[in-house]
């Protein structure tokens, strides 16, 4: 979240600005948002995250988003989606990103991803046992580079972050690409994309 306030100006750009974030989880991230005195949309496609949302933070506008379908919530400012692209099926994920993108000027994404510098290394991934599984029976397992391509087929800008002040945790950004074609646990990529 410090990497997005920096590469944004500071939490004084967060002042005013209306931000949609797709994946909310808990709603920590618009929690922490609103603190700063944005104007957050938490969103999730799981049910018990916009309740744990709505428990946890009541003050926060929250909302139930099948991101395997076609979504409009209007204009942002900033479209936050981290961590959910993995849970899509491997049919619906370039189109939650159009749809994403389409919701504001700028996009800060954030994908667990194979290192593989294929940009169609795109393959199926079956549904995990507890919680934080797909949203269908079957989510995807993409490379750095098919999303790199399908952000360049929709026309947007990307500026790719792998730096270490990302790390956290588990969480690796500045990870080595060997094109191994593997997926390493906690292997991220961050980006900001830009629409045309």
């Amino acid at each position: 979240m410090m990497k997005l306030c920096k590469l944004m100006g500071g939490k004084e750009w967060f002042r005013g600005k209306r931000i949609l974030e797709l994946g909310c989880g808990h709603g920590h991230v618009s929690k922490m948002l609103k603190d700063w005195g944005a104007n957050p949309l938490a969103t999730d496609g799981r049910e018990w995250c916009v309740e744990a949302t709505n428990y946890f933070w009541p003050d926060l506008e929250v909302k139930l988003v099948d991101q395997t379908k076609d979504y409009d919530l209007g204009k942002f400012d900033l479209v936050i989606h981290w961590a959910v692209t993995p849970h899509l099926p491997p049919d619906a994920w370039e189109y939650d990103l159009m749809y994403a993108t389409s919701h504001a000027p700028v996009m800060s994404y954030e994908c667990e991803v194979v290192d593989s510098v294929d940009p169609k290394w795109v393959k199926p991934k079956t549904n995990d046992k507890g919680p934080d599984k797909s949203l269908t029976d079957v989510g995807v397992f993409l490379s750095a580079a098919a999303i790199e391509r399908c952000f360049g087929d929709m026309g947007c800008r990307v500026k790719r972050y792998d730096d270490r002040d990302l790390d956290s945790g588990a969480n690796r950004y500045s990870w080595e690409e060997r094109n191994s074609e593997e997926w390493g646990f906690g292997h991220r990529r961050f980006w900001m994309v830009y629409p045309k």
